[in-house]
C-alpha cells in the first residue's frame, strides 16, 4: 500500500457556548480536568483518540470520557447540546459556531498530518495524489 501526506490540521478545544469556560481567553487543556469528555471510539480513529489521551496526560489528567460518538459531526453535536467538551480538528471549528466555543491548543504535538492510503488509483484519484505530493513539496499544483 502506498500513502501520501496531503494536508495537516491542528487540534483545538470545543466547549459548549453556555459553559462557564467558553468565554475565557486564557483557557488551557489542564482547565478541562474533571470535565466530561466526548470522543470518537478508538477503532474509528485510533490516532486521534490516542493523541487526545496523550495531550490530556501531558496536561496532568486522564480525561473522563463519558460518551463516544461515531463521526466528528456527532461528537460536536453532543458538545453543542452541553454533553461535554472535546478536542477536535481545528478545521471543524465552523461547525455549530453559534453553539460551540472553539479554543486553540498550543504546542507542536497538537498538529497532525492527513494521509491518503491507496493500492490502485483511478485517473482522477491519481491526479489528486500528484497534486497532494506537489503541495507537500511546496510546488504549485498541476490541476
Amino acid at each position: 500500500m502506498e500513502q501520501v501526506n496531503f494536508d495537516s490540521d491542528r487540534l483545538c478545544m470545543a466547549i459548549p457556548k453556555d459553559h462557564p469556560f467558553s468565554k475565557r481567553s486564557d483557557l488551557t487543556l489542564a482547565d478541562l480536568a474533571g470535565e466530561p469528555f466526548i470522543l470518537w471510539p478508538m477503532p474509528e480513529g485510533r490516532s486521534f483518540h490516542l493523541q487526545v489521551i496523550r495531550l490530556c496526560a501531558q496536561a496532568g489528567f486522564v480525561p473522563m470520557i463519558t460518551q463516544e460518538a461515531h463521526g466528528m459531526h456527532a461528537v460536536l453535536s453532543l458538545v453543542s447540546v452541553g454533553g461535554g467538551v472535546s478536542d477536535v480538528p481545528q478545521s471543524m471549528s465552523g461547525f455549530r459556531g453559534d453553539q460551540i466555543s472553539y479554543h486553540p491548543l498550543s504546542g507542536a504535538e497538537i498538529e497532525f498530518g492527513l494521509v491518503i492510503g491507496y493500492r490502485h488509483l483511478s485517473p482522477s484519484a491519481h491526479a489528486f495524489v500528484l497534486s497532494a505530493e506537489e503541495k507537500q513539496q511546496g510546488l504549485s499544483p498541476s490541476l
